[in-house]
């Protein structure tokens, strides 16, 4: 394993000290101006603001003034240091397949995917919802064969079935499901035994070559996706192309830019590239948003955050920015009470949101794109006493693009009705989705998805051509 990289200012005052005995907890960090231990990043990054603004020459600024939406020069020093804690893992440099764009959608909290792909005929479901039960004779419903239908809700993505440009995937799941928000998603996002450090995103952007894009890979979200974690590059988190800029409540905005400006040239090292990788990108990003943007084909993506960011993703990848992989977030599934009401409103953003994208980037765009869908787990078959559902197993995923088979995938389906518990059980591993969409949808060879999923054999899942 290689050495942690040092992290440092001009003047050498903070160092990162390596510890390994096979236990991360070990790692710290050490000011070495003071000789003291830095307990926690939070603290870390107080000490080398503290030290940017005295090199910046700039005590009056205040620190609210260089935060930016989503993330900005300090919100990404975090984020850095937090992931300058991971070994790095050197690949060969390939090209990334055949050019094209993967979004990743991450509907975080567990989506009841049996609330947006329903198994209409499943008796076992039609028993055990009550208020939370889909029926095929609600208006708005689609009937996609004899087992599955869209929910009303999804509407929004019933012409792209119809075109044969949209596949489902159902029973998808985590390998040794835990039912923790938290631990499935570092499963999902590690994708691989845990003596990696590295999330599989940042594997696959570290076996195929670096673009030079400013834009090459980031999430559009609050913070870096978990699958980015230990890119040997440094990626933005973006919450949205209007925000993205430095925030200050003092009038002299052009100041406020210029004091910026000279605490990235101020600072040394990997703190002062991520700086100017940041306001770089906040160059780029205001010049897209002062352009405005007008959707193609009549396209419309509502005022929901996800239609937002989906919007701000297809207007990024029209400029020819040189994207390649994007994650995006979509929170608020934990459905635990009040299922009805509040899935369904997630559920119409969702549809409406990919709907607008499908529409707004057209067929040919579209053989150049793959979206896909993942959450950490499904929900229970059984409604719990607060008309919701519990944390559960096998989810739906939705691939959308011109490449997409068109059918729903996953094998035949067996029913919710199993003698061990209340789930819907896992038939696909997640990371057979994600082999099939590197290998059929973004054209990377097999060796190279042998690294980014190492100690894994990909099973067929179907969803690509």
């Amino acid at each position: 394993m290689k050495p942690l990289k040092t992290l440092f200012l001009k003047d050498d005052a903070l160092h990162q000290v390596h510890h390994h005995s096979g236990d991360d907890r070990r790692n710290f960090l050490v000011d070495t101006e003071t000789g003291e231990t830095v307990k926690s990043i939070d603290q870390a990054n107080r000490i080398a603001l503290d030290r940017m603004m005295r090199k910046a020459g700039s005590r009056d600024v205040k620190r609210r003034t260089l935060l930016a939406g989503g993330a900005g020069v300090l919100s990404l020093s975090s984020l850095m240091l937090t992931e300058a804690a991971a070994p790095r893992y050197a690949y060969g440099a390939e090209p990334l397949g055949d050019g094209t764009v993967l979004v990743m959608i991450y509907l975080r909290g567990g989506a009841d995917g049996l609330s947006l792909v329903t198994p209409y005929n499943d008796d076992y479901y039609n028993s055990h919802r009550k208020s939370t039960r889909k029926t095929l004779g609600m208006t708005g419903t689609y009937k996609l064969n004899s087992t599955f239908m869209l929910a009303p809700e999804m509407a929004g993505l019933k012409s792209a079935w119809v075109a044969g440009d949209l596949s489902i995937v159902h029973s998808v799941g985590i390998d040794n499901n835990t039912r923790s928000h938290f631990t499935n998603y570092a499963m999902a996002d590690r994708s691989a035994p845990v003596q990696y450090k590295t999330g599989w995103l940042a594997r696959l952007l570290d076996v195929t070559a670096d673009n030079r894009s400013q834009f090459r890979a980031f999430s559009h979200a609050s913070r870096l996706a978990g699958a980015f974690y230990g890119a040997d590059q440094d990626l933005l988190a973006i919450n949205s192309f209007d925000d993205f800029k430095i925030r200050s409540n003092a009038l002299d905005t052009a100041t406020i830019n210029g004091v910026a400006n000279r605490v990235a040239k101020a600072v040394g090292g990997e703190l002062g590239n991520t700086a100017r990788h940041t306001l770089n990108g906040m160059s780029e990003v205001r010049a897209l948003a002062a352009a405005g943007y007008t959707p193609a084909n009549g396209a419309n993506y509502g005022s929901s955050e996800l239609g937002r960011s989906m919007r701000d993703i297809a207007q990024i990848i029209k400029a020819n920015k040189g994207v390649q992989v994007v994650t995006v977030d979509h929170g608020d599934w934990d459905t635990h009470r009040g299922q009805r009401e509040r899935l369904n409103g997630l559920a119409r953003e969702l549809g409406d949101a990919l709907g607008a994208f499908y529409q707004d980037m057209g067929p040919v765009r579209m053989q150049k794109v793959v979206v896909m869908t993942v959450s950490e787990f499904g929900r229970t078959t059984i409604e719990n006493a607060s008309h919701g559902t519990d944390h559960g197993a096998g989810n739906f995923s939705f691939i959308l693009s011109g490449k997409a088979t068109g059918k729903i995938a996953g094998g035949a389906w067996s029913g919710l009705k199993n003698s061990q518990d209340k789930d819907n059980a896992i038939h696909t591993d997640y990371r057979s989705l994600a082999a099939e969409v590197m290998s059929k949808g973004l054209g990377v060879d097999a060796a190279r998805i042998a690294q980014v999923l190492p100690g894994f054999t990909p099973q067929p899942v179907g969803v690509l051509n």
